[in-house]
């Protein structure tokens, strides 16, 4: 079976859970592509990352997802925000416009991230009220992915493996 670990990252964030999913995968027939590099990519098993922007993902990572025209698909995303179950189900709604009809959803692992300097103070011009609150969020993030995160991203790349070639799971 081979894999493809293919990610978008703007900060960081999702190559690390990247990197670590592509080290649990037992498999000798893997590839890590950036998404900046991803071209012709072909594999039995996708795993696609990315940076949550407005509960989905950036047109580029939309674009690789309609190039797979068959295999299995497994989503993996970083967000700003505490990654609750009712968040996630808000993210996985949202992918799931675009996901391709001929290929298998597998699920979707997403864990907080660090929020980048840059829409800190973003998100601090555009809202006075919230500050206390903002301040706090930036805080508790400043931390993610933490190894916790990134345990969990390799326990889901496991899962999925053992779901899609349950041998795997013996090796």
């Amino acid at each position: 079976m081979e894999y493809a670990v293919i990610y978008e990252s703007q900060t960081g964030n999702t190559r690390r859970v990247a990197e670590a999913i592509f080290k649990t995968l037992h498999s000798d027939h893997k590839q890590l592509y950036n998404l900046e590099r991803a071209q012709n990519v072909k594999a039995d098993v996708y795993f696609v990352g990315f940076g949550v922007r407005n509960n989905g993902c950036s047109m580029k990572v939309i674009d690789c997802l309609e190039q797979i025209n068959d295999g299995r698909i497994a989503l993996f995303g970083t967000c700003g925000y505490p990654a609750t179950e009712q968040y996630r189900g808000k993210v996985a709604k949202m992918m799931d416009i675009w996901l391709p009809t001929e290929a298998e959803y597998l699920g979707l692992f997403l864990c907080q991230g660090r929020i980048p300097d840059y829409q800190q103070e973003k998100w601090r011009q555009n809202s006075e009220i919230y500050r206390p609150q903002m301040e706090e969020l930036f805080q508790m993030a400043d931390s993610h992915p933490d190894r916790d995160d990134i345990a969990a991203a390799c326990a889901f790349a496991e899962q999925i493996q053992r779901k899609v070639e349950p041998a795997a799971a013996k090796d």
